[in-house]
């Protein structure tokens, strides 16, 4: 049942099938095992994914507002100190604040959140 609410959530999927075609990169990796992977969207929205590499449970604190996210190949910037975004977790379908504060969150080993920012 848990495979398969991951394969079939639609949020994800629609970050996958997003009709501006752009890729998704690797943003940050911190030294305790956190990567960091964005990809903007249609509509100057972003897709953000934490990911837990770590053997251990791990805190988040990402501040926005220090993180102005910049893709050259597609000419696009992610910067909460001009923009404040809406943030939704996409797999608890939950509202998850805005960046106007830093996102804040407990992941356990190899476990991931993934968000959209929407202006």
């Amino acid at each position: 049942k848990e495979t398969q609410s991951i394969l079939t959530n639609k949020d994800v999927i629609a970050i996958d099938q997003d009709t501006a075609g752009m890729e998704g990169y690797l943003y940050k990796r911190t030294n305790d095992s956190l990567e960091v992977y964005v990809k903007p969207l249609s509509d100057n929205d972003w897709a953000v994914c934490f990911l837990n590499r770590s053997h251990k449970p791990m805190q988040i604190n990402f501040n926005w507002k220090d993180e102005v996210i910049t893709d050259t190949l597609f000419n696009k910037t992610m910067n909460a100190n001009e923009h404040t975004y809406k943030i939704k977790d996409l797999w608890t379908k939950n509202n998850a604040g805005d960046t106007k504060k830093s996102f804040k969150a407990k992941l356990d080993s190899h476990e991931v959140v993934v968000l959209k920012l929407s202006q």
